[in-house]
C-alpha cells in the first residue's frame, strides 16, 4: 500500500496562468489551471505549487529569464526561449473555430467571409484567415475586423450584434456552452478551424521539479481520475497520454 511521504518544507513551484482567460483562469478566481495545481498539492508534499495570474507578455519574459518556474496551459511555440524552456505532456487538444449568429449565417459557407464580414478576435493573437497581422489599424482597415481583451468579449460582441463573426477556441466554447446553454443555441459553430494545437505545461529548466518528474504526477491524478474530473468542471476532456 502506497504511503504519502511527507515533506516538513515543500519545495515552492511558482506557476503563472494567463490574467482573466477562462477557463484556464477565472476573473472571480480559480479556473482549469488553479485546479489542477491545487490537486496536485492535495497528492503529495514534496513540492507546493504556488499558483498567481499574470498578463501573457509578462508571464513570457519571466519564464524565458527564470523567474517563475512554470506557465500553465499555454504552448511551447508562442515565443518561448526553448533553450531554457519545456513542456509537459500535452493536456488539452485546441481549435479555434469561427462561430456566427444563426439569424446571419445561413450554413458553414459563410465563414469563408471572415475578414470580410465584420470579425471580431482576440487583441494580441494570431490567426492564420489574417495572415497572422496584428496591428489593430491593419486589422480594421484591411480585414474589417476589431480586437477585445479576451474571449468571452468575443462571444458577447457577436450576441451584441457589434459584429457578425467571431473566433474563439473550442476550449471557451465549450466552458461557454456549459455557462449559457440558451445563448449558445442562437449560433452556428465552424466545422472548419482556424489552428489547431495543444496545451500543456510550460517548465523552466532550471526548476526544482523536472518534466519527467511533473508528468509522473499528472499521470497520478489522471490514473486516479482526478483530472478527468477537473476537466469536467469546464466543460472539458483532458488529451489522451500519447498526444506529444
Amino acid at each position: 500500500m502506497a504511503t504519502l511521504i511527507a515533506h516538513s518544507n515543500p519545495i515552492e513551484i511558482t506557476v503563472a496562468g494567463t490574467v482573466n482567460q477562462p477557463p484556464y483562469v477565472l476573473k472571480q478566481g480559480g479556473g482549469l489551471s488553479r485546479d489542477i495545481c491545487d490537486a496536485l498539492n492535495e497528492i503529495q508534499s514534496e513540492y507546493q505549487f504556488v499558483f498567481q495570474a499574470l498578463p501573457s507578455i509578462r508571464a513570457r519574459h519571466r519564464i524565458n529569464h527564470g523567474e517563475i518556474h512554470m506557465i500553465a496551459m499555454a504552448n511551447i511555440a508562442w515565443s518561448y526561449d526553448r533553450q531554457v524552456v519545456g513542456h509537459s505532456d500535452n493536456l488539452l487538444y485546441v481549435e479555434d473555430k469561427f462561430f456566427a449568429r444563426r439569424n446571419v449565417a445561413q450554413d458553414q459557407s459563410y465563414f469563408d467571409k471572415a475578414g470580410q464580414e465584420p470579425t471580431v478576435v482576440v487583441n494580441g493573437f494570431r490567426y492564420n484567415f489574417l495572415n497572422f497581422e496584428s496591428d489593430q489599424s491593419t486589422l480594421r482597415e484591411q480585414y474589417n475586423t476589431s480586437t477585445v481583451n479576451d474571449e468571452f468579449g468575443v462571444m458577447r460582441m457577436v450576441l451584441n450584434q457589434y459584429a457578425n463573426i467571431g473566433v474563439l477556441s473550442s476550449t471557451s466554447l465549450s466552458y461557454y456552452q456549459s455557462l449559457y446553454p440558451t445563448q449558445t443555441k442562437q449560433l452556428l459553430i465552424s466545422d472548419k478551424s482556424d489552428s489547431q494545437y495543444y496545451r500543456h505545461f510550460l517548465i523552466n529548466q532550471y526548476s526544482p521539479i523536472s518534466i519527467d518528474r511533473f508528468n509522473e504526477l499528472i499521470q497520478q491524478l489522471r490514473a486516479s481520475g482526478k483530472l478527468q474530473q477537473i476537466f469536467a468542471r469546464y466543460n472539458l476532456v483532458p488529451a489522451q497520454l500519447h498526444t506529444q
